[in-house]
């Protein structure tokens, strides 16, 4: 008779929390604004989950292909001023109460343009630092 390796066991629900938790204490945890487009619409956004487990949040319920245009990492102090920065560049095309945009293609263009070495002097994003 076949002998089977034994059963691994399965990670409890406290015992992943703490995982989770281990890394983003290591600083392990990315921070990535995004920008997402759903036909003519585009979403400007933020993680420290994933953008592909954000994306599977917002393709719940929406009948419609949603696609990641562009990401790009910042530090865990600058995510939201990042985000922020680029809701408050492109204001004038939000959609009311939402996170939800009608750029143009320029605007989608510079959008592409930033990157995680350069959002601080494209968006002129700074963090106060706390000692």
């Amino acid at each position: 008779m076949r002998a089977f390796p034994p059963a691994k066991a399965r990670p409890t629900k406290k015992s992943e929390r703490q995982a989770r938790w281990r890394r983003r204490s290591a600083g392990a945890i990315r921070c990535v604004v995004y920008i997402l487009q759903c036909q003519a619409f585009y979403k400007i956004g933020r993680t420290t989950t994933g953008v592909v487990r954000r994306l599977d949040g917002l393709r719940t319920g929406n009948p419609f292909q949603t696609t990641v245009i562009h990401q790009f990492e910042t530090s865990k102090p600058e995510l939201n001023s990042a985000e922020m920065a680029l809701h408050d560049l492109f204001a004038c095309y939000r959609l009311e109460r939402s996170e939800w945009f009608t750029l143009s293609p320029e605007a989608v263009e510079f959008i592409c343009s930033i990157t995680a070495d350069n959002y601080n002097e494209k968006l002129g994003v700074q963090c106060l630092q706390t000692n």
